[in-house]
């Protein structure tokens, strides 16, 4: 009987430590509410944007009360393309009543979906950045992966664009912006 205790004393101790270590992994891989709140501010500083966790301990946000998922440009299931024939024209504001048109797309350029607005089964809004193929691993000769030339509306921007790493990070004047999701053909199967 006492050894009985002793291994089943022995296995609660396993999984505990591997629920500790699971819970800890989680907590490291998962961004902050508070730094995923202020990367919806940075995209829509007009929006009223809120993040905090979940029952179940994962960050939750909202931009102006709709459930909104922000991403990283670094999961194979966060791109797509511009598919309407006419292009797609980025605002500056996930409120289109708020914001201005800031550039044009063409059909076919590639894009990150950085945040999605809506239920991810039926978005309305994406904040999308048109990042450069070269940073994306699996576009490397991916025929879904096409760089067209922007447009950008009311001139070129003073500010450069920087990018900075491989996760659709940037600093200054990048393409990206706010557009309906019928302007946008989600990968849904990723890059594969």
């Amino acid at each position: 009987m006492k050894t009985k205790l002793v291994l089943i004393a022995a296995a609660l101790t396993g999984c505990l430590m591997v629920s500790a270590a699971t819970a800890a992994e989680k907590a490291d891989a998962l961004p902050t509410p508070a730094a995923l709140q202020a990367q919806l501010r940075a995209m829509s500083p007009a929006a009223k944007a809120e993040c905090h966790l979940d029952s179940h301990g994962f960050p939750a946000c909202t931009t102006n009360g709709v459930e909104t998922f922000v991403t990283t440009c670094t999961g194979d299931m966060y791109f797509g393309q511009v598919s309407d024939s006419a292009g797609a024209t980025l605002d500056s504001e996930y409120d289109k009543t708020a914001g201005k048109p800031r550039v044009k797309l063409a059909e076919g350029q590639f894009l990150c979906l950085a945040a999605t607005v809506g239920k991810t089964s039926d978005p309305s809004r994406f904040y999308v950045v048109a990042m450069p193929t070269e940073r994306v691993k699996d576009c490397k000769g991916n025929d879904l992966c096409q760089s067209k030339p922007v447009q950008w509306v009311g001139g070129a921007p003073k500010e450069a664009c920087t990018w900075k790493g491989n996760a659709g990070e940037f600093t200054g004047a990048c393409p990206a912006g706010w557009v309906d999701a019928d302007k946008v053909e989600q990968f849904s199967m990723g890059l594969h």
